[in-house]
């Protein structure tokens, strides 16, 4: 017999918590739900096992996250849930004991904890980190492409004669 959901989803109806996390996947920002018209499906996701035995509290957006069915998936993939074909945690755990580096695969592993904590930062801080980060590859890129052309300006090289020669004398 299977987890009852029963508690969880009357959690999550009880604080109106949608509607409090914006109608948002907290991993994309996307719209999740009736949004444009459209019904876009969504799923919620448990970052704890310790909810399952009431071990710990339910918090929905913060163990208990609202995300689009792609990041669903992906969170179980990152985790090797579908690589290990275990349908719950619990398997998943016990398969893991029996594989080398068990860290890597027992749920929540380090892959999934950086999904979980940046699913948990609130909407704004993400997008002033994807704008710092974008913001450091252009700058990445405006300073190579001045290196390299300062470099076809003084010698005569191009970038592709540099990375040859960047390996050969390698």
């Amino acid at each position: 017999m299977g987890f009852d959901y029963g508690d969880h989803d009357k959690a999550w109806n009880d604080g109106d918590w949608f509607n409090k996390l914006g109608g948002r996947c907290q991993f994309t920002g996307k719209p999740v739900g009736h949004a444009d018209g459209r019904y876009h499906p969504w799923a919620r996701h448990h970052t704890s096992s310790k909810v399952y035995s009431d071990k710990e509290k339910l918090r929905p957006g913060w163990n208990y996250i609202l995300l689009t069915k792609w990041s669903h998936w992906l969170v179980h993939f990152l985790g090797g849930q579908l690589v290990l074909n275990s349908g719950n945690i619990r398997s998943q755990n016990r398969q893991a004991r029996r594989l080398p580096l068990t860290v890597l695969w027992k749920y929540p592993n380090v892959l999934q904890r950086c999904f979980h904590g940046w699913c948990r930062l609130p909407h704004r801080m993400k997008l002033v980190i994807t704008w710092l980060m974008e913001s450091s590859i252009l700058i990445l890129f405006c300073w190579a492409s001045y290196f390299f052309y300062e470099l076809y300006r003084d010698y005569g090289i191009t970038p592709a004669q540099f990375v040859v020669e960047f390996f050969r004398f390698w």
